[in-house]
């Protein structure tokens, strides 16, 4: 709502359509999400005095909160926002992965998995983010590569293959991480 408070944008170069918001809506909405946000924290403490508190999830929506702040709220440009809040779920989605790596070979390197046992150790996220790093950068450097110098028609076709890219990684996300499924329920210590 912000952002099409602020009115007219571009979205990577692109002409971005936003719907009108009067000033009053925006202010009430405002007020309506910050009274939500001081509830919200107010009952984390609450949790840690009673000594209930769920530290990860905490963090997990703290960071929410924030980064979602920043970039829509703090940044005035929704393109530098947006990426703000991609590489934040990138790196979220990969530490969660390495968790669940982490969780599931805590007994040791996996001979039928050797590399992946290895570089997800407790005490070697470092080295799982390295290679993750790694193998994107190949990855984008030898396979989309040419896909960019194939879409020379613009910027749109770009922006096209990346989101179809996006898109296949939540319906692929939603095939892998099944809680209903026994491995994944066990290892997730559900």
């Amino acid at each position: 709502m912000y952002r099409s408070w602020q009115g007219e944008q571009k979205f990577l170069g692109l002409e971005l359509f936003v719907f009108a918001v009067p000033d009053w809506l925006m202010l009430a909405t405002a007020i309506s999400g910050a009274s939500l946000l001081v509830a919200w924290i107010m009952r984390r403490i609450q949790a840690w005095r009673e000594g209930r508190l769920a530290r990860t999830h905490t963090l997990y929506m703290g960071t929410h909160f924030l980064v979602f702040g920043f970039a829509y709220i703090l940044i005035p440009d929704i393109t530098i926002g947006w990426l703000l809040i991609n590489i934040w779920h990138n790196g979220q989605y990969i530490l969660f992965v390495w968790l669940f790596n982490a969780k599931r070979f805590s007994n040791g390197i996996d001979p039928n998995a050797r590399f992946l046992s290895y570089i997800s150790q407790p005490n070697r996220l470092w080295l799982y983010m390295t290679v993750c790093i790694a193998l994107t950068g190949v990855l984008y450097a030898g396979v989309l590569s040419p896909f960019n110098a194939w879409l020379a028609m613009g910027l749109t076709g770009t922006i096209v293959l990346y989101q179809i890219v996006n898109f296949h990684d939540y319906i692929v996300d939603t095939l892998i991480w099944k809680v209903r499924k026994g491995p994944v329920k066990e290892t997730l210590g559900l």
